[in-house]
C-alpha cells in the first residue's frame, strides 16, 4: 500500500452536539482505526453506523456487520451489500482519493434471495 498521511476526523467539532455516537465512530472508528490501518488499501472500505449490514460474494459467503465495524472489498471482487434481514443498514464508503464511483462502480444483476441467504 502507498504511504498515505495520517487522516484525522473533525466528527466531534462539527457534529458532536446534536450527533455524539455519530461522531464517536467518525473520530474514533474511523480515522482513529479504520483509515489509518496499513494492512488496508486507502478503497472500498465501509463503515457500519447503524443497523446490521450483510455483505455477500460470488462464492455464497457472507459476513453480517454491526455499528462499529468495517468490512474491506478488494479492488474487482463482485460482492453486494444491503441491510440484513428484518433490520436497516446505515454505512459510510470510503473511496480511495480521486475515484469516482461513477465512472469505477460496475453494476452487476439484482441479487435472489438465494443469494441474500448464501445458498
Amino acid at each position: 500500500m502507498a504511504d498515505q498521511p495520517k487522516q484525522v476526523g473533525g466528527g466531534r467539532n462539527v457534529f458532536g452536539d446534536f450527533a455524539p455516537k455519530l461522531a464517536a465512530l467518525t473520530d474514533d472508528v474511523l480515522f482513529e482505526d479504520v483509515w489509518n490501518r496499513a494492512e488496508l488499501s486507502a478503497r472500498d472500505r465501509s463503515l457500519i453506523t447503524a443497523g446490521v449490514g450483510r455483505f455477500g460474494t460470488r462464492d455464497g459467503r457472507i459476513i453480517d456487520v454491526h455499528p462499529g465495524q468495517t468490512i474491506y472489498t478488494p479492488p474487482g471482487q463482485e460482492h453486494f451489500h444491503a441491510a440484513a434481514p428484518g433490520v436497516f443498514m446505515e454505512h459510510i464508503a470510503m473511496l480511495e482519493n480521486g475515484d469516482d464511483p461513477a465512472s469505477t462502480t460496475t453494476w452487476l444483476e439484482h441479487i435472489t434471495d438465494d443469494d441474500f441467504a448464501g445458498r
